[in-house]
């Protein structure tokens, strides 16, 4: 009788290895040049955050970031912590480092964040954020950018052309240096039949041939995907 979040992972690039993490859990090393054999298995990075809800790198500084972050004596669903530059083992800020953080003020919890733009969105459920590389001491501008648009799951967003688009809990949204509703002729049919228990499990994803971006989710009678929007 207990409903709890669907497990949902985010995963990123570290150079040609992986950063791993399950939602509410550690983040994962996996290092490719060992191969995928049964031995060679994804290790806990011990220094990092002990539960995160998503994870992403800043691919031109190199920065780890955990949204959604344990600060070190709680789990802070607000908070975004970022390793210090080229070491995703270091977390704990010194004059000499670039590892920091910061809590969002908008919102109850951070669901997901995207790279585009050379800025990084994220999205709590209410609002979203621009955080941009502006290098020491700051290392990070994070500003709010819009409000009555949060996402409504890890994995709603999706960028096209510098162009971000995801789904909101009663509308689509997308961002391209603006926040803009996105007309929807179907917008009774999905979000009038849509099985919000199951939200996380939506998912964005990106036909590029067409131009199109798609939502799969659950009407409101199914407990798993068995609708799609284009």
């Amino acid at each position: 009788g207990i409903l709890r979040s669907a497990r949902t992972w985010s995963i990123d690039g570290w150079g040609e290895d992986l950063i791993l993490c399950p939602r509410g859990k550690p983040i994962y090393f996996w290092d490719t040049s060992v191969g995928a054999t049964s031995s060679n298995r994804a290790t806990v990075i011990s220094q990092a955050p002990t539960t995160n809800e998503f994870i992403i790198v800043s691919p031109e500084d190199r920065h780890l970031i955990s949204l959604g972050a344990h600060d070190g004596s709680n789990s802070d669903p607000m908070l975004v912590r970022w390793c210090s530059q080229e070491d995703y083992t270091l977390w704990t800020p010194t004059p000499t480092n670039t590892a920091g953080d910061k809590r969002l003020d908008k919102g109850n919890r951070i669901v997901s964040g995207i790279y585009a733009r050379k800025q990084i969105l994220i999205l709590t459920d209410t609002s979203a954020y621009s955080m941009i590389f502006v290098g020491y001491p700051d290392v990070f501008n994070i500003n709010n950018v819009g409000t009555n648009c949060g996402g409504i799951s890890p994995h709603c967003m999706a960028t096209h052309r510098d162009v971000v688009f995801w789904m909101g809990i009663d509308n689509f949204y997308r961002y391209d240096g603006s926040i803009d509703v996105i007309p929807c002729d179907v917008y009774d049919y999905v979000f009038g039949d849509i099985n919000l228990s199951q939200k996380d499990l939506i998912t964005c994803s990106l036909n590029t041939e067409n131009d199109e971006v798609w939502w799969s989710y659950c009407s409101a009678d199914a407990n798993e995907i068995d609708r799609y929007v284009i």
